[in-house]
């Protein structure tokens, strides 16, 4: 349980640098996250830009969330800012980007 509060709380608050190497690079983490459905992937995909995997794996993310006594009464916010992080980091890189490149991006 404490990676999987870990790892998501991480998200929400780091950038990019300091989740590289808090997060992804750190043993410590890698050999526990597998035990966390989908948890693993979740962390990649939005680490790694993969946005549509990232879009696929957070209905089940958030399902534990939801399922989590201490989270559940922050869901929506997770929800929110995760998908926002998430069109942030894809935005940073372009100065105008079509809404077709998003639908393909994002699935």
């Amino acid at each position: 349980d404490f990676v999987f509060y870990t790892v998501l709380l991480s998200m929400v608050s780091m950038d990019r640098p300091t989740l590289s190497n808090q997060l992804v690079s750190s043993p410590e983490v890698l050999s526990v996250i597998k035990d966390v459905p989908n948890l693993q992937e979740f962390l990649e995909s939005y680490f790694y830009c993969r946005y549509k995997t990232f879009m696929t794996t957070f209905a089940p993310v958030i399902d534990l969330v939801r399922a989590d006594r201490y989270l559940v009464k922050h869901v929506k916010y997770f929800m929110r800012t995760m998908r926002l992080n998430a069109y942030r980091q894809f935005l940073a890189s372009y100065r105008s980007v079509k809404l077709e490149a998003m639908a393909s991006e994002f699935g």
